[in-house]
């Protein structure tokens, strides 16, 4: 006989869906299966399929409610030929519920799809149980909650099995009126199984599954535990954007003071340079002149406008540069012309 674990929420992308069934059961290619439940719950139309997939399946099926079947997965319990629970396990009906936000045509629009997804429901809750659909409507209003005896009691279970130390602890939170437990009431959950824990954290690291396993957690703790590894990891992956963001920009400031750096640098050596062109292309100072040409203005006057026609000046050109770089000596060689 097969037998399949469903020991994690209903969900195709983070817990257990109808294509993980769907395998499980064609693999059973028609032998009796014996499915293990213990589900807080989940998407409705994931559990939908599931239920369908059940009932659709040819060989003789067998649901065991281990610790829980909430929401969605009592529906996939009543998609079974027997129903078996643990005297301490639990089952709950309620309506189909949805966070939304939105317009009121959008409001109006979900609100009528819950009102059709409660009727399917309420419709395979009758007929399992037998009650009439009113019943079942106003079971699943009240968010109904029931052990093993009063499932059986209630026409949803076949038969009741004595207490296990399995799940039946779960996130009151999901829920509006959850039972309250004694601490000595209250079972522990069971380990989950690397098929489990791999089906409900799929991106989770090969290290951290084994982890799991070595510290027989169950799935909410395993849960606890992947979310708190995730924030850790996206905390550190935070700081360590903060500290690559400060050495580029550190980066970026040193390159641009070494532009700079570099920048100044080539205007100095060209300035430079165009100091030392001129100095080659200048006129000697007036000591030299005078030193070299005995000292008269007009030798002066006459070595310097010689100078400048050497450098490729026009004559007229060249006594117009003297002129105006030196007006005293001019003056001087004026003064020897006219006193002759």
């Amino acid at each position: 006989m097969a037998e399949i674990a469903i020991y994690s929420d209903i969900d195709s992308v983070t817990g257990f869906g109808p294509q993980m069934l769907r395998d499980a059961l064609a693999e059973a290619a028609g032998e009796p299966v014996t499915i293990r439940l213990n589900s807080e719950g989940g998407n409705v139309i994931d559990g939908l399929a599931c239920y369908n997939l059940l009932k659709a399946y040819p060989g003789e099926t067998t649901v065991v409610v281990d610790g829980m079947a909430l929401s969605i997965a009592s529906l996939i319990a009543c998609g079974a030929d027997r129903v078996e629970m643990a005297e301490n396990a639990w089952f709950m009906i309620h309506n189909p519920h949805n966070d939304v936000s939105g317009d009121g045509d959008g409001l109006r629009d979900m609100a009528a799809l819950l009102d059709g997804m409660r009727d399917q429901l309420a419709a395979v809750y009758s007929a399992k149980s037998k009650k009439s659909k009113d019943e079942i409507l106003q079971l699943m209003a009240a968010e109904t909650w029931m052990t093993g005896p009063q499932a059986k009691e209630a026409g949803f279970v076949d038969e009741v099995t004595g207490s296990l130390n399995v799940a039946a602890e779960f996130d009151a939170s999901r829920f509006s009126r959850p039972p309250q437990p004694s601490k000595q009431e209250k079972p522990t959950m069971a380990s989950a199984t690397y098929r489990e824990l791999k089906a409900a954290f799929p991106r989770a690291s090969a290290d951290f599954l084994t982890k799991c396993l070595d510290k027989d957690l169950a799935l909410d703790k395993a849960r606890a535990e992947y979310d708190d590894a995730t924030a850790k990891a996206l905390e550190e992956t935070t700081e360590e954007l903060a500290k690559s963001k400060a050495q580029i920009e550190e980066m970026q400031k040193e390159a641009e003071a070494k532009a700079k750096a570099a920048e100044e640098e080539e205007q100095a050596a060209e300035e430079e340079e165009a100091a030392e062109a001129k100095a080659k292309s200048g006129v000697k100072s007036v000591a030299s002149r005078k030193a070299k040409t005995g000292g008269t203005a007009t030798a002066n006057f006459t070595a310097a406008v010689n100078e400048r026609v050497k450098t490729g000046l026009p004559k007229a050109h060249a006594v117009a540069a003297v002129v105006h770089e030196d007006p005293e000596l001019h003056t001087a060689y004026l003064k020897e012309v006219h006193a002759k």
